[in-house]
């Protein structure tokens, strides 16, 4: 009804105003032209062929020492600094100038002689057994400061050399050795472990709270025999570490301060008073180290969540037309060229780094795997968001784990072309751009108009109130409650437990805040009894037809929902997988949706594991807590933090202040932050006095969109978020 009287005013009007104009003049008679529409397509990239830096700007997140970025030869290069390079000291033999004699600290006694001549590091020790058992040392000390910060450094290769030889009389006592006395040979089987020298190396830190021996000599036969005469050891090889040992301990020692770490050589002597009331001459004529060569590569170490980006920030689409012209841009499709420098796969260890796309900061999902990436140009077509006005695009490198590098790698793009289809709606206008319409007046007539459009506002105030204005209200209040019920069914959210229905065996879980702090073994049997019970309860809700019913999509076997009035128990199951979502209070029906979407998801993705399944709970929980966090968004039940650099940056842009709501939760978590370091969302909601908490919801979920409330630096978290 109210339609028609409106057609009818209408008509009425159009009707008049065609009369009256009939009856004027007819030289502003012209054709007129209704809220016309252009549609255009541009390429938006200044510089697409990368022939200076001009218009492209360089940006670098993590370690910066690991990448850069460079424009030349027609190309935009993405630079990996990977880099090898090696420490090697020889002394063949050793020089008195470059070494420090000091004491063993746990022999500290020295030998009669002990020196670095032209042959090498030299001792010399005469001992008669009528003395107490004696055991002199010497050490020779180099200090070694590395040319880089050995931090963003790998070592991936060590080795040692050294050569010794020795002098010895045959009257140092070894097993098998004879004396004679009163023209008798009597056998030297009273001693303990005999006479020996010792060779060795040592490596440690400066301060020496580090120290490790890499390559040692005791010949067990040096010396064996019936004197007199002379025993010879020629120039002979020490024995060293394994590799991998010498590199554990170079990294350790390096550890200290990633700069500096001592190299030692001792010589070692035992002599040993083994003949009661008798002298015997124990004599190590001549000890030396004449040949030293330790040698260790080390590569650059590539970070993990660094990143280097080529940006451009293009011109706006509002800048399109003039002020009052709508613009809307209705596709966005990127291609560019892309190729790398050498073989990612081949010489790096790093399987998930790739090229990311971002529009106006958001990402997008598809991306190219950097082991993908061919050393010749390929090229490569995105369709992105349309933009809604700013047009700020990013091409990324993404190092996604950390790896040794033992050379740059350059990838490189090239002819960047975004092109942006878009519509330019004009208003209203004629050809001549003004409207000369001539009306004269009647006075009838337009009194019974104004009665018509009179009475048509007031039906079209009342339909506009009926039809649009209470729906939207509505319409608000849903999406409200839409957005606000992720957060409430995240603080309802208290423990989940998964478990393999044959066996009854865990597979996973995780509480919140049930028997929180308690070992495994209760919670474990606080989970037994709520199964057993649900086991019983459920069977007679079958019995009964009384489970709930959700959408045959899921594939859920069965749910119930149990009430122990100091939580609630919500339990699905599907196939050998029964899930438990231990909550305060009843889930909702976006959560029993959620949940059951989850399950079916998990038995997707996890089934043969599942049914292959042998009751270790480390094999499937690592896999399974991302998974979990990315279905569910637990990290809102974790700590957060403010970023202030975020706020005041907001604060500077004019078109994006702060509602009074946001700026007062900004201020009652920096009350809190005054007193620790991070806080929890549930805090802030009970501190914020606001009697619609789901108008404080939505401004909590705002200011996380913002990025102005983030998570707290936990690993855990920014694993599960970027998942």
């Amino acid at each position: 009804m109210i339609i028609s009287f409106i057609i009818f005013t209408l008509g009425y009007q159009i009707s008049y105003v065609t009369n009256t104009k009939n009856l004027n003049e007819r030289d502003y008679q012209k054709k007129p032209y209704i809220s016309g529409q252009i549609s255009e397509k541009k390429q938006w990239l200044n510089n697409s062929d990368f022939i200076s830096p001009e218009s492209w700007e360089k940006s670098i997140s993590g370690d910066y020492r690991d990448v850069n970025a460079s424009i030349k030869g027609g190309m935009a290069n993405f630079e990996v600094l990977g880099e090898q390079k090696t420490f090697s000291l020889i002394a063949d033999p050793p020089i008195e100038s470059n070494w420090t004699e000091v004491d063993n600290p746990d022999f500290p006694n020295h030998p009669d002689v002990d020196e670095i001549t032209s042959a090498g590091c030299r001792v010399s020790h005469e001992f008669d057994d009528h003395t107490a058992n004696q055991n002199p040392s010497v050490h020779w000390d180099r200090n070694i400061t590395m040319s880089v910060n050995m931090s963003d450094y790998i070592i991936t290769y060590a080795s040692i050399q050294a050569i010794v030889n020795a002098t010895v009389s045959l009257d140092i006592d070894r097993i098998g050795d004879t004396e004679a006395r009163d023209d008798h040979l009597y056998s030297m089987d009273t001693y303990g472990i005999g006479d020996y020298v010792r060779f060795y190396i040592l490596i440690s830190d400066l301060e020496k709270n580090k120290v490790y021996e890499i390559a040692y000599l005791q010949p067990e036969d040096l010396g064996a025999g019936d004197p007199p005469g002379t025993d010879y050891l020629g120039d002979t090889y020490m024995i060293s570490v394994p590799e991998e040992v010498m590199i554990f301990y170079l990294s350790s020692v390096l550890g200290t301060d990633n700069c500096n770490f001592t190299l030692t050589l001792g010589i070692r002597i035992q002599i040993e008073d083994n003949i009661e009331d008798y002298w015997d001459i124990d004599n190590f004529e001549e000890l030396i180290i004449n040949y030293l060569n330790f040698t260790f590569t080390y590569q650059k170490k590539i970070n993990q969540l660094t990143t280097v980006s080529w940006n451009q920030v293009g011109d706006k689409l509002s800048k399109l037309s003039p002020e009052n012209y709508r613009v809307v841009s209705t596709e966005a499709k990127l291609n560019f060229k892309y190729k790398i420098s050498q073989n990612w796969t081949t010489t790096t260890s790093s399987i998930n780094s790739e090229i990311r796309i971002h529009l106006n900061g958001q990402p997008h999902p598809l991306t190219i795997k950097l082991s993908q990436v061919n050393t010749s140009f390929d090229e490569v077509n995105f369709y992105l968001s349309p933009p809604t006005d700013s047009v700020n695009l990013s091409i990324q490198v993404f190092i996604a784990d950390e790896f040794n590098l033992d050379q740059h790698i350059n990838i490189s793009i090239d002819d960047v072309y975004l092109f942006i289809s878009y519509t330019i709606i004009s208003p209203e206008s004629d050809k001549n751009g003004g409207s000369k319409r001539v009306i004269q007046e009647s006075g009838l007539n337009w009194i019974i108009l104004s009665i018509l459009l009179a009475v048509s506002g007031i039906l079209g105030i009342v339909s506009l109130r009926t039809y649009y204005f209470i729906p939207r209200k509505r319409k608000m209040k849903a999406n409200l409650l839409l957005k606000t019920q992720k957060f409430k069914d995240i603080m309802n959210f208290q423990g989940i437990v998964i478990t393999h229905k044959v066996s009854g065996s865990h597979i996973f879980s995780q509480s919140y805040s049930i028997l929180k702090g308690e070992d495994k073994i209760i919670f474990s049997g606080f989970i037994q009894a709520i199964m057993t019970i649900s086991e019983e309860i459920t069977r007679k809700a079958i019995e009964k037809d009384s489970l709930i019913e959700l959408n045959d999509e899921f594939g859920i076997e069965k749910i119930n929902e149990l009430d122990f009035k100091h939580f609630v128990c919500l339990i699905m199951e599907r196939e050998e997988i029964r899930t438990i979502l231990i909550l305060n209070e009843k889930a909702s029906k976006k959560l029993k949706n959620q949940t059951a979407l989850f399950i079916s998801n998990l038995y997707l993705q996890f089934a043969d594991q599942i049914k292959s399944w042998k009751g270790e709970l480390d094999e499937l929980e690592e896999s399974l807590a991302p998974f979990i966090y990315s279905h569910f968004e637990l990290y809102y039940k974790e700590f957060f933090k403010i970023d202030y650099d975020v706020i005041n940056l907001i604060k500077s842009t004019k078109e994006k202040k702060l509602s009074r709501l946001e700026n007062r939760i900004i201020n009652i978590i920096s009350s809190l932050l005054k007193y620790d370091n991070k806080f929890k969302l549930e805090t802030v909601l009970n501190e914020v006095n606001e009697e619609n908490k789901d108008l404080v919801i939505e401004a909590i979920e705002s200011l996380i969109k913002l990025k102005i409330i983030i998570p707290f630096t936990s690993k855990k978290q920014i694993d599960y978020i970027s998942t």
